[in-house]
């Protein structure tokens, strides 16, 4: 019995360490968007900042596409795009 009392609390140890890793792992990833959102937003207002300028037509068309590729690392509810299969 008490074995079996032991290894209850060593499985219940391991899963509160495990929650607390998860925690953080999402807190992690909330950040890293957070920090992906203020790039596209800075991304966007150099784009809108060059189009507003004459010439440079390809400089814009490179930002646009560099402004697409970072939203394809955003989640869909964030601004991001859905990846076609």
């Amino acid at each position: 019995m008490e074995a079996a009392t032991k290894k209850a609390e060593k499985t219940a140890a391991a899963a509160a360490e495990a929650a607390n890793r998860a925690v953080e792992a999402r807190r992690a990833a909330e950040e890293a968007v957070e920090e992906a959102q203020r790039k596209v937003e800075a991304a966007e207002a150099y784009l809108n900042e060059v189009k507003n300028n004459p010439g440079g037509e390809g400089s814009v068309w490179w930002i646009e596409r560099e402004l697409h590729e970072a939203k394809a690392y955003l989640p869909a509810s964030k601004g991001g795009y859905k990846k076609a299969k």
